[in-house]
C-alpha cells in the first residue's frame, strides 16, 4: 500500500546513520539535490493522498523528518515532527508509544543542532513515560538510553567540555550498560546496534584512568562485533580513534604523530557524512586550535577559511555555540593586527548568535562590546 511505498522509498534515500549521535548530514552534491526532490515530491504526495488518514499521515511525517534530517535540513526536519507530534497527540493522547516516539526524533534533532540541555531533559522525561508502557518497548526504551548515555559525556558543538566531569561519564557508563543487557538479551549476537552500545562504552570508559582496562575490552567487543555484523559504521571506529588522538595531542606526543590523525579523520568525516553537518564543523575548529598551538599558523587561517565557507548556508550549524565561539576568538586575534578583516569575522559570529540566541547567550555581550571596539578602530 502507499504506506510502505514510501517507507521504503525514505529508507532508500535516507543517509544518515541514526544510531551514530551527531552524524548526519551528506555532502550537498547533484545526488543530494535530487534527494531533496524526492522528499519534497514526496511530501506534496503525502500531504494530497494522507489527509484522511491521520494516523499514517503522522507516520509518514516522521519518517520524512527523517530524511530531511539526514541531509541536515534541520528546519525541514523541526517543521514536520512538530506537525506529526501534534496530530499524535490529538488523536492518542500525550502518553502513547507513538507520541513518545515522535518526541525522541525531536530530542535527537535537539542533540544533533546542539541544544543538549534540552535534549537530555526531553531524553530524560521520554525515558521515564517509556518505562510505563504496557505492553514495554524494552528496545525503545534502549534506544533513548543508549543516546542519553552518549549526550552525558559527548557533546561537540559545545564549549565546555563535559567528559570532564566525572559524575556524567560514570552515569553514562550506567546507561551503556543497562543498554547492552536489553540488546544482548532481545537481539543477534552480530546486531550492528549492539556493537555500537559497545563502542559507546569503550568511549565513555576511556575519559576515566582507572577504567582504561576495562575501555580496551569494550573497545574489542565493539569493534568484532561490528565487523562480524559487516556494519563497522563512522561511529564504531571514528569515536574511538578521536579519543586516541586525544590521548596523544595532550600527552604532548609529536605534532608529526598528532597532525596525521586528525587529517585522517577529517577525511573519514568527509566520506561518510560529508561536509554539512555538525561534527566535521566542530571536528574542523579542533584542528584549527591544535595548528594555531603548534605554531602552524598557515594551515590554522586556511583551516579557519574552509569552515566559514562551509557554515554559511548551513543554519543551525553555524548558529552552534561553537562556531560562534570560535569566531568570536579569532575575530580577537585578527584585532590585533587586521582589524577590518577581525570586525567582518566578528559580524558574521553576531549574525550567527542572533539566530539562536538562547543557546549564545553567554557570547552576544562579549560580542557587542568587541564590535564596538572594532567600529572604532577601522573608524580612525
Amino acid at each position: 500500500d502507499i504506506s510502505d511505498y514510501f517507507s521504503k522509498v525514505f529508507r532508500t534515500i535516507d543517509p544518515a546513520r541514526f544510531d551514530d549521535p551527531g552524524f548526519v548530514g551528506s555532502e550537498n552534491s547533484d545526488a543530494g539535490q535530487t534527494l531533496r526532490k524526492i522528499l519534497d515530491r514526496g511530501f506534496e504526495l503525502i500531504e494530497n493522498h494522507l489527509s484522511e488518514q491521520p494516523e499514517l499521515h503522522a507516520q509518514m511525517l516522521t519518517s520524512m523528518a527523517n530524511s530531511y534530517r539526514g541531509l541536515s535540513d534541520f528546519g525541514r526536519a523541526e517543521s514536520l515532527l512538530k506537525e506529526s507530534l501534534l496530530i499524535r497527540q490529538r488523536l492518542l493522547g500525550d502518553s502513547a508509544a507513538e507520541t513518545i516516539e515522535t518526541k525522541y526524533h525531536i530530542a535527537r534533532l535537539a542533540n544533533d543542532i546542539g541544544e543538549y540541555e534540552t535534549a537530555e531533559l526531553a531524553y530524560r522525561s521520554i525515558i521515564n513515560t517509556a518505562q510505563k508502557l504496557d505492553p514495554p518497548l524494552p528496545l525503545f526504551l534502549a534506544d533513548v538510553q543508549y543516546h542519553l548515555a552518549w549526550l552525558l559525556f559527548f557533546q561537540p558543538l559545545s564549549i565546555e567540555p563535559v567528559h570532564e566531569d566525572p559524575e556524567k561519564v560514570l552515569e553514562s557508563i550506567r546507561l551503556f550498560a543497562k543498554v547492552i543487557q536489553t540488546r544482548e538479551s532481545l537481539l543477534p549476537a552480530n546486531d550492528r546496534s549492539l556493537g555500537l552500545a559497545y563502542a559507546g562504552m569503550a568511549a565513555a570508559e576511556a575519559n576515566l584512568p582507572e577504567r582504561s582496562e576495562a575501555a580496551a575490552i569494550s573497545r574489542g567487543k565493539a569493534m568484532s562485533i561490528l565487523k562480524d555484523s559487516g556494519q563497522e559504521t563512522l561511529l564504531g571506529s571514528f569515536m574511538l580513534d578521536y579519543r586516541r588522538a586525544e590521548e596523544l595531542r595532550y600527552n604532548h606526543a609529536e605534532p608529526d604523530e598528532v597532525a596525521p590523525l586528525y587529517i585522517q579523520l577529517r577525511e573519514r568525516l568527509v566520506k561518510y557524512s560529508g561536509t554539512r553537518n555538525p561534527i566535521y564543523i566542530a571536528h574542523l575548529w579542533n584542528m584549527a586550535e591544535y595548528y594555531n598551538a603548534i605554531g602552524r599558523v598557515n594551515d590554522a587561517e586556511a583551516t579557519v577559511e574552509k569552515i566559514r565557507k562551509t557554515v554559511k548556508d548551513l543554519t543551525y550549524v553555524r548558529s552552534a555555540p561553537i562556531n560562534v565561539n570560535s569566531l568570536q576568538r579569532y575575530a580577537e586575534v585578527l584585532a590585533r593586527f587586521d582589524p577590518s578583516k577581525a570586525l567582518t569575522v566578528a559580524n558574521e559570529a553576531m549574525t550567527y548568535a542572533r539566530e539562536r540566541p538562547v543557546v549564545n547567550r553567554p557570547f552576544i555581550e562579549p560580542l557587542e562590546k568587541l564590535l564596538a571596539s572594532l567600529r572604532s578602530d577601522t573608524a580612525q
